[in-house]
Parts: C-alpha cells; structure tokens; sequence
C-alpha cells in the first residue's frame, strides 16, 4: 500500500532548529506530490514529532546564565588547560549585533578581569562539527594574567547582550608536570530509572575522592545522562550531571578541582519514548543533541609531552572515520613531537583501532560501555596490553588511575591487580580502584554505612572562619598516594605555616586566604596537617 504526502507542507511546520533537515527534503525531489512508502512517511512523522516535543529541549543549555549567545568551547564536555601568562582560544556564537566587551574569569575564591589588551576577537563562519554542521561566528584569544592563582574557572564573557558563562571552563595550571595523573569514570547513566538516588552519591564520592588524589586529567567515558522529553526534566539531569546540587551536597562534573572531558557514548542520544530517535541513524540530530548539551562531540589537546584524542564512537552504525583522519592529521601537524598518544572513546571498536593505533603510536586506549571487564585488564591492541575498561559507575563504585612520566612517555596503571589466570592481563594492575572498603554494600540505599578508601575531614568548618585548622587525611589504599591536596581556606591579613608537607601555592582571594598544600599519603596510613600563623 501506498501513501501520499505533499512535501512542501510537510516541510514548512519543521521548526528553524532543524533547518538543515528542511533544506534536505527541499533539494531531494520537486515540490510535489509523489508516493512514497510506508516506512518513510513514518520516519517523516517522526521527525515531525520529535521536532516539535523537543524544539526547548534541543536548544537547551545546563547554564541558566547563557541568555544571549553561547559558548561553544570551552564548555562541559570539554576544559581548556592554561599557563599564566599564555592564551587559550574561545569559539562563541553571538547573536546579530552582540559584542564582547570584556572577558572575566571567576574561580570559587577569586577573580580576574581580563584586560581589553589581552584579549583579541576574529570574525567570520567556522564550521565545528560536520555531521550537525553547526557553527560559531567569533573566534576569542584570552591571554592569562601573570599572576592568577592556579584553580579551575568559570568563563564569563562580558556582552552586549549580557554574560554568557561557561561553567569551570578553564583550568589554569602552574606548569605542565613531569609527573601527573589521570583518573577516569564512565557509565553514571544519570536519570536511568532506579538510578535517580544512587548515582548522583556515587559521582560525589568520585569527586571528593578525586580532589584529595589530585589528578591533572579527569575523564568521563560515556552514557552520561539518560534523555527525558520534558525539556525541564531533561535539563534538571544536565545541570545535576556537571554542576551538581550544592543544597543537597551533591557534586558534578564541574566540581572536580582538575580539568574535565566528557565522551558521548551509545546512550547518549535522544532516545526512547514518543519523541525518541532510533538507535541507528539520524546522526546529524544526535551530533546536533550532544552539541547543544555537552558541546564538542571530539577533541584533540596536549598535556605537556602526551597527547590526547578524544572521539565519539558510541552510536549503532555511525561512521566516524573523519574523526580518525582529523586526529591522524592532529599528530602529524598541531599535536606532533609528543611521547605518549592517549586516544579515549566509549567503545573500543578494534575492527578500525587496531590499524590507528599501529599506524599514529597509540600508547594508552582508555574505554568505558563494557561495564564488567575491568577487572580483567589490560587488553590487546595492536598486540599490545594497552587497553583498559573502567567498571561502570552504575553497577561498581571505582574509578581508574594512572601515572605518566611526562618526560619519558611512559604511564604506570595504580589499582587492583588482575587474578582471573585465563586472560592476558593476570597479575597484571587493572588500574581500578573501589572507592569503598566495604564495596559489598556500594548498592545499598543507606549510604551511610558506605566505608571510604580514603578520606579527609576538617577540625573546624574549612570556610575562613578560624585561623587554625587541622586535616586529617586517612589513606585505606595499599598503595601510596604522591602529591595529594589539601585545601585550607583561612581569614586574610596572616601568613601561614603547616605541619608538614609542602605549601603548593597560597594566595589572598575576593574574601579569603587559600593555602593548597601537597602531601605524600603513606599506604595504609594516618596523616596530620595542622595550619596555624606564624608567630
């Protein structure tokens, strides 16, 4: 059986978001009546429906701040990772006529104003993802002050039209170190139903852990957020999933203290209910979805001498071959002399990784989707034992650690070993760790009875209203934990001393002193930092 459908009408109740899909069926056949078959009038009702149902939702935003404009990188996907004194590029999107009239960078205890000198704007059309075809009409090199303090930045641009602001966008470091951490999670699948309450304590425990190990690199690696086609209930789970909710205490993705990157992964894509998308296809909707979201669906930055190349494999059927090139194309221009090249993605998809990664000297492969093989790593990649699964946030509570000697290109994988005789990997470190000493209770509903791995607690609230404090940092890992943090947020006008350890960096704020302090964690120990002024 047959049906008809007049294109020209079908087209012109299309909503201007999807106009790239309007212009498709504009120059695909005459505006006319033809016949057409069932399947593809149904894929046309579809995209009808989806595209009304989801008009809020697609243009959505996690920051309520963003009125005119957006930020399309730095932005929660991705961190921009900066020296004092250098520059880092933005992309935005103005609206006709807006301007950006200064550029401030704002971090939890100071800020900066960033000087008009410092800051040079380019306009034209650049075209940021090919398969969404979206754009950004303003390029904006921001050089660093001198003098600012290292911590993690809101970006706020300044405008005609108001702030934009992209959350934690910036990540401003002292130096690149000769020694630094990476430390991965993947699979929280926030808003999965039966999830709602358990993972978002998890991914707080993740990032309390996180800050006190004091890893340059954190990295989520798919199926982030679950779609909801309420717009408000969607953005509800976007803004849980990266800010958090401070009245509940609990945190999210910009929390962490060090700079983060999100991966799409094959849930992470408006799917299920009426206005769901098919899990194969309609990747120019998919792309359009994580853009607006999360931002860059693929990213390419240097780490001092690594290199890392973030891609987007997790989609049934899509071919992201041009990401392989352009990353190929990276190492061989931008991103060449490096020592390690780190590629992370939610599936491993070998069938195309083995011949990338003997042909661009792939070191280090990091994944998630698999959530259960972790505890069998590491895997073969062009016969190589260079890969690596995290166990999924959903079902375990661990995370994966490594350490990179930035100098001589080598990395060394911390966590549990590896006893399952039968795999490549026995005897071998997984790189995972369990947050939890007691793990077998890591499902249970009353989180209180959660025992950590490792902790830190305050003698008095670490909020700047006492001028001595006491940190008590108890380490439950068997192993050793070198330059961990401690953060001491004390009244100005003194100058302090600690117990022990070394004092990073300390710096006078908008309203408070901040000593961040370094400390070597024995395993399986007990260590005290005290802080008090000098006599």
């Amino acid at each position: 059986m047959k049906y008809k459908i007049h294109y020209a009408s079908f087209i012109s109740v299309l909503p201007l978001q999807l106009n790239h899909i309007r212009e498709e069926f504009l120059h695909a056949k005459p505006l006319k009546s033809r016949p057409i078959g069932r399947n593809q009038t149904l894929q046309m009702i579809f995209i009808l429906v989806f595209s009304f149902l989801n008009l809020h939702s697609l243009s959505g935003s996690t920051s309520t701040d963003n009125t005119a404009g957006s930020i399309i990188y730095p932005y929660n996907a991705t961190t921009a990772i900066v020296k004092p004194g250098q520059s880092f590029d933005v992309w935005f999107n103005s609206k006709p006529g807006q301007v950006v009239s200064s550029v401030v960078l704002k971090g939890p205890y100071n800020t900066a104003l960033i000087p008009s000198e410092s800051i040079t704007t380019v306009s034209g059309s650049w075209e940021y993802d090919p398969v969404s075809e979206n754009t950004y009409n303003t390029k904006i090199k921001v050089r660093v002050p001198q003098e600012i303090p290292e911590d993690r930045y809101d970006l706020i641009l300044n405008t005609s039209g108001g702030e934009v602001i992209s959350r934690s966008a910036v990540k401003v470091i002292r130096e690149y170190k000769t020694n630094y951490k990476i430390f991965l999670i993947a699979d929280s699948h926030y808003g999965q139903r039966g999830t709602e309450v358990m993972v978002p304590n998890k991914h707080t425990a993740f990032v309390e852990m996180a800050n006190i190990i004091n890893p340059d690199i954190v990295v989520n690696a798919g199926d982030v957020v679950y779609y909801h086609s309420d717009p408000s209930q969607l953005k509800e789970r976007m803004d849980l999933f990266y800010q958090g909710n401070e009245a509940e205490g609990l945190k999210g993705m910009h929390d962490f203290n060090a700079a983060t990157f999100v991966i799409a992964g094959n849930h992470d894509y408006p799917e299920g209910g009426i206005d769901g998308l098919p899990r194969e296809g309609y990747n120019d909707l998919k792309s359009d979805y994580w853009n607006r979201w999360h931002g860059l669906q693929y990213h390419f930055f240097r780490y001092g001498n690594s290199r890392f190349m973030i891609f987007n494999n997790g989609w049934l059927g899509y071919d992201w071959h041009w990401q392989r090139d352009r990353a190929a194309n990276w190492l061989n221009g931008e991103g060449s002399n490096g020592n390690l090249n780190v590629a992370l993605a939610h599936i491993s998809r070998t069938e195309y990784m083995d011949s990338f990664a003997s042909e661009n000297d792939i070191g280090l492969y990091l994944l998630g989707h698999n959530h259960h093989l972790g505890d069998r790593n590491p895997y073969m990649i062009d016969e190589r034992q260079v890969m690596y699964y995290i166990r999924s946030v959903r079902e375990y509570m661990e995370f994966m650690l490594f350490r990179v000697d930035d100098s001589k290109g080598t990395f060394m994988p911390v966590g549990y070993t590896n006893t399952d005789p039968d795999t490549d990997g026995y005897g071998l470190s997984t790189a995972n760790n369990r947050v939890l000493e007691n793990d077998e209770e890591r499902t249970n509903p009353d989180m209180s009875v959660w025992i950590y791995n490792l902790t830190l607690d305050y003698e008095h609230d670490n909020n700047g209203s006492s001028s001595y404090n006491t940190a008590t940092l108890i380490n439950k890992f068997d192993y050793a934990i070198s330059d961990a943090r401690v953060r001491f947020i004390m009244p100005q006008g003194a100058v302090y001393r600690v117990s022990q350890g070394s004092v990073y960096q300390a710096f006078d704020g908008d309203k408070y002193h901040v000593v961040d302090v370094d400390i070597h964690l024995n395993a399986s120990s007990k260590t005290v930092v005290k802080i008090a002024p000098e006599n």
